[in-house]
């Protein structure tokens, strides 16, 4: 069960590229049908991305046993909160909260970005603490499919939830 856990979080998370591009052509040719139906449920669907983002974290570290890195840390202080924001904005019908978590998928997903470009050797690691027994913001504990890897699977749920908190659409009280 752990394997295929393992394997699907990859597939997941080029499943989340794909709807990326998608979601960026849709908005450049301003398709109104399919982004108006996104928009609407934006916030549900960012919802839900949190959540597994947030469960795919846990899953890493509580059952993989993978040590979660400074960079990694600082990932999920960007994530964890949008589970309870986005479920706030789902019961009380608050689009409001576009721009708190489209706040923090910008950030984190910055933090994301140069994670990901430390893994690939892109850039110097200027802001990953490794003494005391912690965990090297290098090292790639996950590398599947040639390309992606933990910073990757979070910068592309980071992309997503920014683009869709982007779509939102006003909600009738």
């Amino acid at each position: 069960m752990i394997d295929i856990i393992n394997t699907l979080l990859p597939i997941a998370t080029i499943a989340t590229q794909f709807i990326i591009v998608v979601l960026i052509a849709l908005l450049l040719v301003g398709e109104k049908t399919i982004t108006g139906f996104i928009g609407k449920y934006a916030i549900l669907i960012a919802f839900i991305v949190s959540l597994g983002a947030t469960m795919g974290s846990l899953f890493y570290s509580e059952i993989m046993a993978y040590v979660p890195c400074a960079l990694c840390w600082w990932q999920r202080m960007f994530v964890y909160p949008q589970v309870i924001l986005l479920g706030i904005a789902l019961w009380k019908n608050d689009e409001h909260v576009r721009i708190y978590s489209g706040a923090l998928a910008i950030i984190g997903g910055a933090i994301a970005l140069y994670h990901s470009l430390l893994q690939m050797g892109l850039v110097p690691s200027l802001l990953c603490a490794t003494g005391g027994g912690a965990a090297s913001c290098a090292q790639r504990l996950v590398f599947e499919f040639g390309y992606v890897t933990l910073p990757l699977m979070s910068l592309s749920i980071f992309i997503l939830i920014a683009l869709l908190m982007f779509g939102v659409k006003k909600v009738d009280n």
